[in-house]
């Protein structure tokens, strides 16, 4: 797969996706993030294709993404969890997506959420990660 990566006017990260194919080419994952103020960036959107799922795609996408925040001195991403599948795919059941999203590094910034239900916020920071 390839990686694209889509930027803003000013330079900074609107998107970063994996695709398959030269012409038609099909999305495997994205992720998008709606900068903020403070040092932290949020992760609006991500998601990637079942069947490509367990693959490192989704690691990789965020691990591109960081590296791009960081040159603009973004310090923390927040996120709120919610399961995006693409258009016929099922989703991801909440303790499931926060086990993925504490695999790539993100904790609660709460105690005793409950996982049951989405949305519960996380943070990461991503300065010398």
């Amino acid at each position: 797969y390839q990686i694209e990566l889509k930027k803003n006017y000013d330079g900074t990260i609107e998107y970063v996706r994996a695709v398959k194919g030269i012409f038609l080419k099909k999305e495997l994952g994205i992720l998008g993030f709606i900068e903020g103020d403070n040092g932290y960036c949020k992760l609006e959107f991500f998601r990637v294709r079942e069947t490509e799922r367990g693959k490192g795609i989704g690691r990789n996408l965020l691990e591109i993404g960081i590296e791009e925040l960081r040159k603009h001195g973004y310090a923390e991403i927040i996120v709120y969890p919610k399961s995006e599948p693409y258009d016929g795919e099922g989703c991801i059941e909440p303790m499931e997506l926060y086990k993925i999203y504490q695999q790539l590094g993100f904790c609660f910034t709460e105690k005793d959420v409950d996982r049951t239900r989405n949305n519960n916020e996380m943070k990461r920071s991503i300065i010398n990660a």
